[in-house]
């Protein structure tokens, strides 16, 4: 199994502002309930309330979900990282989609009732503040950021 984690705050010797974060390996769909436990924990454990971590665990879900559909062709590791950086989640997908060219994200629209495929970037688009797509030499980078709302993090 290559669901691989590193949770906790940064030990280094440079100060950073990240606060917390989730590395993973994933490399099959299977791991998503993993990915997914550990995901809310992470939100709890910030403050965060069950709706606005829910909405997270949403667009992240999808995000990987898309990768997970690119790897079936590449048979590769989909590199997660997702960081609690002062009041926000930064979360990154890496994949390596070599087919991807861009997408003009400014019209995006939800499929329709009966298409199978084709909500995945709406929904990120729609949950998170901000959502990238990049074209990398080896694959696709996907990182999407969301301000959370002022709640205290547990001890």
């Amino acid at each position: 199994m290559a669901l691989h984690a590193v949770t906790g705050p940064q030990h280094s010797s440079t100060p950073s502002a990240v606060r917390r974060e989730l590395r993973l390996l994933v490399d099959r769909p299977a791991q998503l309930a993993g990915f997914r436990r550990r995901l809310r924990k992470m939100l709890d454990d910030r403050g965060l309330h069950e709706h606005e971590r829910e909405i997270v665990v949403l667009a992240c879900s999808e995000a990987l979900n898309n990768a997970l559909q690119a790897g079936d062709v590449y048979e590769c590791d989909i590199e997660v990282v997702v960081s609690l950086v002062s009041d926000y989640v930064c979360v990154e997908v890496r994949d390596a989609d070599q087919r991807f060219k861009g997408v003009c994200l400014d019209v995006i629209e939800a499929a329709g009732p009966t298409e199978e495929h084709g909500r995945g970037l709406y929904l990120m688009q729609t949950l998170m503040q901000s959502l990238e797509l990049v074209p990398r030499s080896r694959g696709t980078l996907v990182r999407m950021v969301k301000k959370l709302e002022a709640h205290e993090e547990k001890d």
